[in-house]
Protein backbone atom coordinates (compact mmCIF):
# COMPACT_ATOMS: atom_id res chain seq x y z
CA UNK A 1 0.00 0.00 0.00
CA UNK A 2 2.97 2.55 0.77
CA UNK A 3 4.45 1.73 -2.44
CA UNK A 4 1.16 2.84 -4.13
CA UNK A 5 0.73 6.16 -2.54
CA UNK A 6 4.33 6.97 -2.89
CA UNK A 7 3.78 5.97 -6.61
CA UNK A 8 0.65 8.18 -6.85
CA UNK A 9 2.39 10.92 -4.74
CA UNK A 10 4.89 11.14 -7.07
CA UNK A 11 3.37 10.81 -10.58
CA UNK A 12 1.27 14.08 -9.25
CA UNK A 13 4.19 15.64 -7.98
CA UNK A 14 5.30 15.07 -11.61
CA UNK A 15 2.57 16.17 -13.20
CA UNK A 16 1.75 19.16 -11.60
CA UNK A 17 5.07 20.36 -12.02
CA UNK A 18 4.35 20.13 -15.82
CA UNK A 19 1.88 21.87 -15.43
CA UNK A 20 3.62 24.40 -13.69
CA UNK A 21 5.98 24.51 -16.48
CA UNK A 22 3.07 25.13 -18.86
CA UNK A 23 1.53 27.64 -17.07
CA UNK A 24 4.58 29.21 -16.90
CA UNK A 25 4.76 29.94 -20.39
CA UNK A 26 0.79 31.12 -20.62
CA UNK A 27 1.92 33.61 -18.23
CA UNK A 28 5.20 34.59 -19.80
CA UNK A 29 3.38 34.79 -23.74
CA UNK A 30 0.48 36.88 -21.79
CA UNK A 31 2.89 39.01 -20.71
CA UNK A 32 5.06 39.53 -23.81
CA UNK A 33 1.47 40.31 -25.71
CA UNK A 34 0.95 42.60 -23.06
CA UNK A 35 4.13 44.80 -23.24
CA UNK A 36 3.83 44.44 -26.98
CA UNK A 37 0.28 45.78 -27.12
CA UNK A 38 1.25 48.87 -24.97
CA UNK A 39 4.65 49.31 -27.30
CA UNK A 40 2.01 49.57 -30.33
CA UNK A 41 -0.53 51.88 -28.50
CA UNK A 42 2.77 54.17 -27.25
CA UNK A 43 4.26 53.74 -31.36
CA UNK A 44 0.23 54.93 -32.91
CA UNK A 45 -0.25 57.87 -30.72
CA UNK A 46 3.58 58.99 -31.93
CA UNK A 47 2.39 58.18 -35.18
CA UNK A 48 -0.81 60.06 -35.02
CA UNK A 49 1.01 63.39 -33.10
CA UNK A 50 3.77 63.74 -35.02
CA UNK A 51 2.98 65.15 -38.68
CA UNK A 52 1.97 68.07 -36.69
CA UNK A 53 4.09 67.96 -33.84
CA UNK A 54 6.90 68.66 -36.99
CA UNK A 55 5.08 71.10 -38.39
CA UNK A 56 4.80 73.25 -35.34
CA UNK A 57 8.46 72.34 -34.01
CA UNK A 58 9.42 74.25 -37.16
CA UNK A 59 8.19 77.87 -35.80
CA UNK A 60 7.66 76.59 -32.22
CA UNK A 61 10.55 76.12 -29.71
CA UNK A 62 8.21 74.96 -27.00
CA UNK A 63 6.92 72.71 -29.57
CA UNK A 64 10.59 72.04 -30.34
CA UNK A 65 11.20 70.85 -27.18
CA UNK A 66 8.17 68.74 -27.05
CA UNK A 67 9.08 66.94 -29.91
CA UNK A 68 12.44 66.67 -28.97
CA UNK A 69 10.78 64.79 -25.45
CA UNK A 70 8.53 62.35 -27.73
CA UNK A 71 11.59 61.12 -30.26
CA UNK A 72 13.60 60.57 -26.52
CA UNK A 73 11.00 58.99 -25.35
CA UNK A 74 10.09 56.99 -28.01
CA UNK A 75 13.83 55.79 -28.12
CA UNK A 76 13.80 54.72 -24.47
CA UNK A 77 10.10 52.32 -25.48
CA UNK A 78 12.29 51.14 -28.34
CA UNK A 79 15.34 50.23 -26.13
CA UNK A 80 12.73 48.45 -23.61
CA UNK A 81 10.96 46.74 -25.97
CA UNK A 82 14.55 45.19 -27.95
CA UNK A 83 15.36 43.93 -23.90
CA UNK A 84 12.04 41.98 -23.69
CA UNK A 85 12.71 38.25 -23.85
CA UNK A 86 9.98 36.73 -26.41
CA UNK A 87 8.70 33.56 -25.83
CA UNK A 88 9.14 30.66 -28.55
CA UNK A 89 6.34 31.12 -30.12
CA UNK A 90 7.01 35.33 -30.81
CA UNK A 91 10.65 35.16 -31.13
CA UNK A 92 10.88 35.45 -35.21
CA UNK A 93 8.62 38.18 -34.82
CA UNK A 94 10.45 39.79 -32.23
CA UNK A 95 13.39 39.57 -34.33
CA UNK A 96 12.03 41.45 -37.22
CA UNK A 97 10.40 44.23 -34.43
CA UNK A 98 14.40 44.04 -33.32
CA UNK A 99 14.98 44.79 -36.56
CA UNK A 100 12.63 47.52 -37.79
CA UNK A 101 13.36 49.01 -34.31
CA UNK A 102 16.96 49.81 -35.17
CA UNK A 103 16.06 51.49 -38.24
CA UNK A 104 13.67 53.39 -36.38
CA UNK A 105 15.96 54.47 -33.85
CA UNK A 106 18.47 55.61 -36.40
CA UNK A 107 15.95 57.43 -37.54
CA UNK A 108 15.46 59.43 -34.37
CA UNK A 109 18.68 60.25 -33.80
CA UNK A 110 18.71 61.80 -36.83
CA UNK A 111 16.01 63.81 -36.09
CA UNK A 112 17.44 64.40 -32.87
CA UNK A 113 20.70 65.65 -34.13
CA UNK A 114 18.35 67.83 -37.02
CA UNK A 115 16.74 69.38 -33.67
CA UNK A 116 19.63 70.41 -31.81
CA UNK A 117 21.74 71.72 -34.93
CA UNK A 118 18.08 73.76 -36.11
CA UNK A 119 18.71 71.92 -39.43
CA UNK A 120 15.00 70.03 -38.80
CA UNK A 121 12.81 70.57 -41.91
CA UNK A 122 9.33 68.86 -41.27
CA UNK A 123 7.95 69.30 -44.65
CA UNK A 124 10.74 67.40 -46.15
CA UNK A 125 10.76 64.52 -43.54
CA UNK A 126 7.09 64.10 -44.11
CA UNK A 127 7.10 64.13 -47.61
CA UNK A 128 9.89 61.39 -46.92
CA UNK A 129 7.68 57.92 -47.58
CA UNK A 130 10.88 55.77 -46.21
CA UNK A 131 11.66 57.95 -43.40
CA UNK A 132 9.91 57.43 -39.95
CA UNK A 133 6.62 57.25 -40.23
CA UNK A 134 6.54 54.31 -42.92
CA UNK A 135 8.66 52.55 -40.01
CA UNK A 136 6.55 53.38 -37.68
CA UNK A 137 3.62 51.44 -39.46
CA UNK A 138 5.85 48.48 -40.56
CA UNK A 139 6.55 47.96 -36.95
CA UNK A 140 2.81 48.39 -35.62
CA UNK A 141 1.86 45.94 -38.27
CA UNK A 142 4.80 42.85 -36.93
CA UNK A 143 3.32 44.30 -33.34
CA UNK A 144 0.06 43.55 -34.88
CA UNK A 145 1.10 40.08 -35.49
CA UNK A 146 2.55 39.45 -32.10
CA UNK A 147 -0.98 40.47 -30.96
CA UNK A 148 -2.67 37.42 -33.10
CA UNK A 149 -0.47 35.05 -31.05
CA UNK A 150 -2.70 35.19 -28.43
CA UNK A 151 -6.26 35.16 -30.10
Amino acid sequence: MKKYAMTFLFSGTLLLSGCSGLLDQVNDTTTYVTEANEYVTDIQQFTEAFPQLAKEAVQDAAKKADLTQQLESLKADIQEFNELTAPKIAEDLHAQVIEKNKVLSEEIQTYLQQLKTDKFDAAAILEDQQGLIKQLQQSVNLLQDIEQLTN
